[in-house]
């Protein structure tokens, strides 16, 4: 069910982003995911279209990167996150170092 709806977000997106641009929404994405819900009354759909967010952006900026996914590499979203992540760093985009930087 999550590849579906990872697949079927990423068909919505219709830009192309310059890399800063993406970087920029990718890190957003990230913070939000991490930080988890704003409010106690945020159930599982929004921490679910949360991840959904990052995830696909996440996918744009490896593919921009050189480094090959799909949604059917997120069978179990938290390893291929992790793969992904870990060889952005590879490429030079640390995504922890970034977002401190940010702040």
């Amino acid at each position: 069910m999550y590849v579906t709806l990872l697949r079927h977000s990423l068909d919505e997106w219709s830009d192309e982003p310059s890399r800063e641009a993406l970087l920029e929404h990718v890190l957003s994405r990230r913070f939000e995911m991490l930080v988890g819900p704003s409010l106690p009354d945020e159930g599982v759909y929004s921490a679910l279209a949360t991840e959904v967010g990052y995830d696909r952006a996440l996918i744009k900026l490896s593919l921009a990167s050189d480094i090959h996914t799909s949604p059917e590499h997120f069978t179990k979203p938290a390893e291929e996150r992790r793969r992904l992540e870990q060889a952005l760093v590879e490429v030079g985009l640390d995504l922890t170092d970034l977002a401190r930087g940010r702040a």
